[in-house]
């Protein structure tokens, strides 16, 4: 196959991929409310999909749409009820053509199995005897003779009153179609018209232009600005040192800073994506996976316009739908059960995202049978993760169950009871910097909310000194910072009082160091000398002392290198504004670690 074709295959795979999502997004509105306009644009989208698809030679994908538009068309025309099952079937039509289109892109000849799938499409439809019924009234290839047929050249605006159109001589294979000039094609006038009423709707809504980027792009263009904003910070460092008082070499300066930081918001807007596409994804798996558990699930979204980096969604749509599986399995009981709770039949989800200061925070609910928190503090014990000594907190045993291996489900099913997954899913959110929190009350719910940066390659971080070094902070990490001289250190030198609240403290440069060499050294500061950074998770606050905060700086995030990619509480490193290299410190692992070992949760390594 030549550039040219391999080309426009590429093209159409990423068009059908438009055209899919919308695909699956109807289906799941169709199974709220059928509605004759979702079923006209479910038409439309088969219709160009089969049209695009055999213009640039994939033959199998055409004529399995082609099959499944034949049956759309009896929803469309009402020959048809639309039930659950069908809308369940196009659902599945959507993953095999998804399968077909992935192959396809990368250049694969193995063919997709579906067969079995007709079978059961024929059954919902009974097409053995509504198509052959109705296949006179249904416009498709069956009408013409020729070999070349004429509903694989026609476009977008098929229903018209005259469709004119010429296409230049296009190889497809080893055959070419020849150039068709003023084709006619009578339709029913009514037909017509609401097909061009749509068609008119649909073009008023996509006036926007765009042009398809390859996300490499995008990260080299990121990592760019990412230099520019560490040469702009040693210009400031120059500055501080130099004490050049010129203004316009100042003012130069100011602009230049805001110009930088301008362009990185704006590359960074680049990359970021509405999180509609993975709540439709779960959607459908709740959908799914509350009929083959025969449960009544109502799923509730909000805050889908909220967007992230498209790295943090596509690594956070595993984790969240072992999390929405969960809560359909272990969660949400079945109808019995629930009228014997005193519940309503159907269950409810409900996934939501918000913006916030520091990133974003999406949380899953359920109104299921929640957490019981002594069968899980005594299967841990049983599995020796956990001592029959240890007192825990409640949210220190709701997070037992992200530890591997671990696992509450009596029985082992297709869905849970290996104890994988949940330890996976705290494992991917800490390497996005993210967090994970488990709030539930028994026989009432669950709730798991997780904390997730914007973007992963530039943040704001905090330049901090130990011991005479500098280190950076994330800025998103930190709830606030406290003069060590303004607190009131206790006899014990090991909590502060702030605002009326108690505050463990703890000495960063000798966590760091017991952590990195395995000496025990007293991490209780011995003076009130410094400035506290005080962290948070959940409801817990501890104050970590250092000798100093020299400034803040817009920091690209860098892997370490081999020799020194074990350090512990260590997430990375950069360049920073003097030039030299700096350290950037995992506050998350480090307070996490702190709420381990200082609140008497003994886990087995």
């Amino acid at each position: 196959m030549g550039d040219f074709e391999d080309e426009m295959r590429l093209i159409f795979s990423d068009e059908a991929n438009d055209m899919l999502q919308k695909w699956e997004s109807i289906n799941l509105s169709l199974s709220k409310e059928v509605k004759d306009e979702l079923l006209q644009e479910l038409f439309r989208l088969a219709h160009n999909l089969k049209g695009g698809s055999r213009a640039v030679g994939l033959v199998d994908f055409g004529d399995f749409v082609h099959k499944v538009e034949d049956g759309i068309t009896l929803l469309r025309d009402k020959e048809v009820h639309t039930t659950a099952k069908i809308i369940s079937l196009l659902l599945r039509a959507h993953k095999i053509m998804t399968e077909m289109i992935l192959k396809a892109r990368d250049g694969s000849n193995e063919k997709v199995e579906f067969e079995s799938f007709f079978s059961d499409y024929e059954k919902a439809f009974e097409l053995s005897a509504q198509i052959e019924k109705n296949i006179d009234a249904t416009p498709s290839a069956a009408m013409f003779e020729d070999d070349v047929k004429a509903d694989d050249l026609i476009s977008t605006n098929l229903f018209q009153e005259e469709v004119s159109k010429k296409v230049e001589e296009i190889h497809v294979g080893q055959e070419v179609i020849k150039k068709v000039e003023n084709y006619q094609l009578n339709i029913e006038p009514k037909k017509i018209k609401n097909e061009t009423l749509e068609t008119n709707k649909l073009s008023k809504n996509n006036n926007q232009e765009t042009i398809r980027i390859p996300t490499t792009k995008l990260d080299q263009l990121t990592a760019v600005i990412g230099e520019l904003s560490i040469h702009q910070s040693i210009l400031w460092h120059l500055n501080s040192d130099l004490k050049i008082s010129n203004k316009v070499f100042l003012n130069s300066l100011q602009i230049g800073q805001k110009l930088t930081k301008e362009l990185y918001d704006r590359a960074l807007g680049l990359r970021m994506q509405p999180i509609q596409s993975i709540f439709q994804r779960l959607e459908r798996n709740i959908l799914e996976l509350s009929q083959n558990l025969k449960k009544e699930v109502e799923v509730i979204m909000l805050g889908s316009d909220v967007e992230l980096d498209k790295l943090v969604l596509e690594k956070m749509m595993d984790p969240l739908t072992h999390i929405v599986r969960n809560a359909i399995d272990h969660g949400i009981e079945n109808q019995i059960q629930r009228n014997e709770s005193g519940k309503s039949a159907k269950g409810t989800i409900t996934i939501s995202a918000k913006q916030e200061s520091s990133g974003v925070l999406i949380v899953v609910s359920d109104d299921g049978k929640g957490l019981a928190q002594n069968k899980i503090l005594k299967k841990a014990q049983e599995k020796g993760l956990v001592s029959e000594t240890a007192a825990l907190s409640r949210d220190q045993i709701f997070s037992l169950i992200l530890l591997p291996g671990f696992s509450t489900a009596e029985t082992i099913t297709d869905l849970s009871g290996r104890g994988v997954g949940m330890d996976v899913v705290s494992k991917t959110i800490e390497q996005l910097r993210g967090s994970i929190k488990i709030e539930s009350e028994e026989g009432r719910g669950s709730s798991f909310m997780i904390s997730l940066p914007t973007s992963l390659s530039i943040i704001d971080g905090l330049i901090i000194k130990l011991n005479s070094q500098l280190y950076v902070v994330p800025v998103d990490s930190i709830e606030e910072v406290i003069n060590a001289v303004d607190c009131e250190l206790d006899e014990h030198k090991t909590m502060i009082r702030l605002r009326q609240n108690v505050i463990p403290v703890q000495k960063l440069s000798h966590i760091l160091k017991n952590r990195n060499s395995g000496q025990v050294q007293s991490s209780d500061p011995n003076s009130c000398e410094g400035v506290f950074l005080v962290a948070k998770s959940g409801r817990e606050k501890v104050a970590f002392l250092v000798d100093d905060v020299m400034g803040q700086q817009q920091i690209v995030v860098r892997p370490l290198n081999q020799n020194i990619s074990g350090l512990k509480g260590i997430m990375g490193g950069t360049i920073l504004g003097n030039g030299e290299p700096g350290l950037i410190i995992d506050m998350t692992d480090i307070l996490s670690n702190y709420m381990d070992k200082f609140r008497g949760k003994e886990i087995a390594a």
